[in-house]
C-alpha cells in the first residue's frame, strides 16, 4: 500500500520525533521529515502520539515542549496542504489524551522554574492554535482545562460554586465541538 511508511521511513521518523530539542530549527527540521511522509499522514500521526503520549515520565519537559512545538508545526503547515485535513482530524482526536499526558509531568515535576517554563510554552501553544483556527474555540479551551487543571488545588476557578469539573465532560465536550 503506498500510503503506509515502510519500515525504515518509520524508524527514520520515530528518531526524528524523539529528538526535536525546544529550538526552532531542530523543531523545523522534524516537521519538515514529517511532511516528506506526508502521503502516510495516518502512520505519521501515530508516531507524532506515540512520541508525545506514550514517552517516559524521565522525559524532559523541554524535549515534551518540543514535542508538542513539532506537533504544532505539523498543524499549521498542515492548512496549507491536500493532506492536512488528515493531519488535523487525526491529530484532533488524541490531542486530549496528549495534553493530559503533558499536565501528568508538568505535575510530576518539582522544578519550579522548568515547570513555570513548561506552562509558559503549553499556552502558547494553545493561544497560537486560537489565533490560528486550526481549531474551535471550544476545543481549545477544553484542551486548556484538561492541561491546567489540578485536582488537588482549593483554589482553582471551580471552586466558588462548590464543585469540580469533570474533566472527562470536558474531554468529550472537546471532542463534540471539534
Amino acid at each position: 500500500d503506498r500510503y503506509r511508511l515502510g519500515l525504515m521511513r518509520t524508524r527514520n521518523v520515530t528518531r526524528q520525533t524523539r529528538g526535536p530539542s525546544a529550538n526552532a530549527s531542530a523543531v523545523s527540521r522534524t516537521s519538515a521529515h514529517a511532511y516528506d511522509a506526508a502521503t502516510s499522514a495516518p502512520d505519521v500521526c501515530l508516531i507524532l502520539k506515540r512520541s508525545i503520549c506514550r514517552c517516559a515520565m524521565t522525559t524532559s519537559l523541554a524535549s515534551r515542549a518540543a514535542r508538542l512545538f513539532l506537533i504544532s508545526d505539523v498543524l499549521r503547515n498542515a492548512s496549507s496542504s491536500r493532506t492536512g485535513a488528515t493531519f488535523r482530524t487525526t491529530i484532533q482526536r488524541w490531542l486530549p489524551e496528549a495534553l493530559e499526558s503533558l499536565a501528568k509531568a508538568r505535575h510530576a515535576t518539582t522544578h519550579a522554574i522548568a515547570k513555570e517554563r513548561f506552562e509558559r510554552r503549553v499556552e502558547a501553544t494553545l493561544q497560537a492554535w486560537l489565533r490560528w483556527s486550526l481549531f474551535p474555540p471550544a476545543f481549545v479551551h477544553g484542551l486548556e482545562s484538561a492541561f491546567f487543571f489540578d485536582e488537588n488545588d482549593d483554589d482553582d476557578v471551580h471552586a466558588h460554586v462548590g464543585e469540580r469539573p469533570d474533566v472527562l465532560a470536558l474531554k468529550r465536550r472537546a471532542r463534540q465541538a471539534g
